[in-house]
């Protein structure tokens, strides 16, 4: 009998660990309290913001230039004969 007391005070004893229900409940609490999603969401916009205006440079820059330009069309509907 007094294995079997050992055994329960030492399994009291050990710490259980959180579930996971509860851990991802905290965790979406956190999240609320420290307002990380206006957080995100200022960085999203700020990161947008400041990358939109170069954009179009290496965009533009892409293309082909003068040279490789390709040959212009003859006249519509060729010649006749």
């Amino acid at each position: 009998m007094n294995a079997l007391k050992r055994l329960l005070e030492k399994a009291d004893a050990t710490p259980a660990a959180p579930p996971v229900a509860a851990v991802r409940v905290a965790t979406w609490k956190k999240f609320g309290d420290d307002e990380a999603g206006n957080l995100a969401a200022l960085i999203a916009y700020y990161a947008f913001a400041s990358i939109f205006p170069a954009a179009p440079g290496p965009v533009h820059g892409a293309g082909p230039g003068p040279e490789e330009q390709p040959a212009a069309p003859g006249p519509a509907g060729g010649t006749r004969p």
